[in-house]
């Protein structure tokens, strides 16, 4: 101990290699290995050696971190562990800190399974607080497949309150994979309240309502995602969408423009906007202005979209309310094209 107490205080290797060699001197019998001190001093000898010779350079009858949990597991339950908890305290970091070099250096290596085991070994030395822990034991596990200890990880970054919203889109997605749709549903929405902002957890939520049919769901949602960004196709489309379900044809024409304006050949919003105006003229066929505008955007999405059936079937609707009889037969021969071939 002489030996080592010359290391802690000038960082020669020197010392620590004879601190090494007095100790194994002493640690012969079974007798030697029953005494608290031997192992006490032949744990902090090791545990040092483990991490300062981390890519051992040195030769060892064992590797260092065997040496230190063998001499560890004759310290447990002992009466003198309050007395030299300092010194248990110093073992135990250095374990922790070479688990974590190794661990790390197995992740950048791309040896994911030793990563993985080499993090949890960690995590139970750190008694599972680090954040940046978590993250790693929640990825690597996410990435070998074994979902639910992911769940569980993700479930504890969480409950940390952390400020990353990618964890909440991540475990979304682990119990949509799992078929757990309430417990996604839940996810999303917590991580929605906690960033209202996120473009990605607002897209997440409105593919599930638009897939539940929940119309007026996703136009709540969608006041959030087009302030963030009001020239997005997708939201657009999709509120001129929700907004025409729900019996807000205004609205839904107001949204649909909104994409013509910045994309005047988009083919779904013609379209979207042809079939709008085309159900309101049929309601009303003595109403010609709807029948004008539906015929201008069906026409400009068949322009767009020559071999669409749909921008045809309701151009052919269109003619037959309007007696055209030259269109309407001129629209369902390249119907009846199409059809064939």
């Amino acid at each position: 101990m002489n030996s080592f107490a010359l290391y802690s205080r000038d960082q020669k290797i020197k010392d620590l290699e004879n601190a090494r060699k007095k100790i194994d001197e002493l640690y012969t019998t079974r007798k030697d290995s029953a005494v608290y001190k031997n192992n006490l001093g032949r744990a902090l000898i090791y545990s040092t050696l483990a991490l300062v010779d981390v890519n051992r350079k040195y030769n060892y009858k064992k590797d260092p971190v065997e040496e230190t949990i063998y001499s560890l597991s004759k310290l447990n339950n002992s009466k003198h562990s309050l007395t030299y908890k300092p010194e248990l305290d110093y073992i135990n970091n250095q374990l922790l800190r070479t688990y974590l070099f190794r661990a790390n250096k197995a992740l950048q290596e791309e040896r994911y399974d030793e990563a993985l085991t080499g993090f949890m070994l960690v995590d139970s030395l750190s008694g599972g607080e680090n954040v940046n822990l978590l993250h790693n034991l929640a990825l690597l596990n996410e990435r070998s497949g074994n979902k639910i200890d992911a769940i569980n990880y993700y479930n504890k970054l969480i409950s940390k309150n952390s400020s990353d919203p990618s964890y909440f889109l991540a475990l979304a997605n682990l119990y949509e994979e799992r078929s757990d749709y309430n417990n996604m549903l839940i996810t999303l929405q917590k991580g929605y309240n906690k960033f209202p902002h996120k473009i990605d957890l607002i897209f997440k939520l409105l593919n599930i309502y638009s897939d539940k049919s929940d119309f007026s769901s996703v136009i709540s949602l969608l006041q959030n995602g087009l302030v963030i960004n009001n020239n997005d196709f997708s939201l657009n489309y999709l509120a001129g969408f929700a907004y025409e379900k729900t019996g807000n044809k205004a609205k839904a024409e107001y949204y649909y423009k909104m994409i013509l304006e910045n994309s005047p050949d988009n083919y779904e919003a013609n379209y979207a906007l042809g079939l709008l105006y085309l159900n309101s003229f049929l309601i009303n066929t003595k109403n010609n202005d709807p029948m004008f505008h539906a015929k201008r955007h069906l026409i400009k999405a068949y322009e767009i979209n020559p071999n669409d059936l749909k921008s045809l079937q309701s151009l052919s609707i269109l003619y037959s309310k309007t007696g055209d009889v030259k269109q309407l037969e001129k629209v369902n021969n390249k119907l009846n094209e199409l059809i064939l071939n």
